[in-house]
């Protein structure tokens, strides 16, 4: 059995017990699959190849020239790759539905710089207006719309709140490979 290059693989099979269906599967585990013979070789229907591959040791002489030259490398290199990357935060989002007028309250007056509300509206029983054209309309007959279309909006309760918090959290610790390595 040839050994298969290192690359991603999609794999077709109803295999459910190494495989989780038909998916992308790394190179090792469609070998291990292939000398077990829970799959064949025409099972595997695609391959994702690098076009370019660092050798191991590519950025040993970039972190040896941090260390020689800051007085602090390791927070050198943690802004370095801070920057690279460019993302100092993870997101919190999270959504709530509520009927009950005080809790909804109670999340506003919490986080109100990160709480969203609005009211979810029961369209079954709401009185359907028929629109008119509002380009064909002079000035009293668009008023008397307009007035009509806020006053069967107004009387209207949400039956529920639909609550959204987001926010976002500074990351202080970066736990990259590199890091960990120095």
């Amino acid at each position: 059995m040839v050994k298969l290059k290192v690359c991603c693989f999609n794999v077709v099979t109803s295999d459910d017990v190494l495989f989780h269906g038909n998916d992308w599967y790394s190179d090792n585990m469609v070998n291990q699959a292939l000398l077990k013979e829970i799959i064949q070789k025409e099972d595997v229907k695609y391959q994702i190849k690098a076009s370019a591959v660092l050798v191991q040791d590519h950025f040993t002489a970039f972190v040896n020239d941090i260390f020689e030259k800051f007085y602090e490398p390791k927070q050198a290199i943690v802004g370095f790759i801070g920057a690279m990357f460019g993302r100092s935060y993870t997101t919190y989002n999270r959504d709530y539905f509520e009927s009950n007028l005080d809790t909804v309250l109670q999340h506003y007056i919490n986080d109100p710089d990160h709480t969203n509300i609005r009211g979810i509206y029961n369209t079954n029983n709401t009185v359907q207006h028929c629109g008119n054209n509002v380009l064909d309309m002079n000035y009293t007959e668009f008023s008397n719309e307009l007035m009509a279309s806020i006053s069967l909006s107004s009387n209207e309760v949400p039956i529920t709140y639909h609550i959204n918090i987001h926010k976002k959290h500074q990351l202080y610790v970066n736990a990259l490979f590199i890091q960990r390595n120095i």
